[in-house]
């Protein structure tokens, strides 16, 4: 499913939510200034009314920021059907459709894929495809693989062979057991701690960027509804004195 098509959905989406959500708080700045003046009740209920048109649009622009964060991070942007997370040293972890079969590569060797494309050819020693299973620990990436690349149904694929590479120096460990991984993870010092490649883009994807942005993005939504709390408690106050 494509981004746009994705994006698109969630315009529909939060169209449909707004539109209950802007009589519903239009209905309660009348029923909290039902007994004061006319302007000030018109006030109420229209500022009411479209504040869920203001979060709808306020969440668009943070999907979009979000996504841009995403990006320059080296990223997905968080919806469609890509699935993207940078590694060290150039290394890219990525997936399309479902996390749960990926393909690592270093995205500065174009000889790595096929055409520049995510494609890996079979031969290639410095990129992994149908990775099940991985871990990155410094400069040392871990994981299995099914090594049959005609095998393209992700829900029968197995792990028939495990790797430990080191996205620095190339060193490379090809052996056929998660047992004889192990060793060569603790000859090398690297805590073998293996994830489904579910697992580590669920963990993974979110950097500290996007905690920053996002906790900009929250703050920014707070201070504007403080605004509006304290704009609203003057417009009553001013309203009572002036019925006094």
């Amino acid at each position: 499913m494509g981004i746009g098509f994705v994006f698109l959905i969630y315009l529909i989406v939060l169209a449909v939510l707004a539109v209950p959500g802007m009589l519903v708080c239009g209905s309660i700045g009348y029923f909290l200034t039902r007994r004061r003046s006319a302007s000030v009740r018109r006030s109420f209920v229209i500022g009411g009314a479209l504040l869920p048109l203001a979060g709808a649009a306020y969440a668009v622009f943070g999907i979009i920021v979000m996504a841009v964060a995403g990006l320059i991070g080296g990223g997905d942007v968080g919806f469609g059907d890509g699935y993207d997370v940078p590694l060290r040293n150039h290394y890219h972890w990525s997936a399309i459709d479902e996390p749960t079969v990926a393909e690592v590569y270093d995205t500065g060797d174009r000889d790595a894929t096929d055409n520049g494309d995510t494609h890996i050819e079979p031969d290639d020693r410095n990129a992994f495809s149908n990775v099940l299973q991985f871990q990155q620990d410094g400069d040392w990436l871990a994981g299995s693989y099914d090594s049959d690349q005609a095998q393209l149904d992700s829900r029968k694929m197995k792990s028939d062979r495990w790797f430990l590479f080191n996205t620095r120096t190339h060193e490379r460990v090809d052996v056929s057991s998660e047992d004889e991984l192990r060793r060569a993870a603790a000859a090398n010092g690297v805590p073998l701690r293996l994830q489904s490649s579910e697992d580590f883009y669920a963990s993974h994807h979110l950097t500290w960027t996007d905690g920053v942005v996002a906790s900009l993005l929250l703050a920014g939504a707070v201070l504007a509804l403080a605004f509006l709390w304290r704009a609203g408690k003057r417009r009553l106050a001013a309203d009572m004195l002036e019925a006094t």
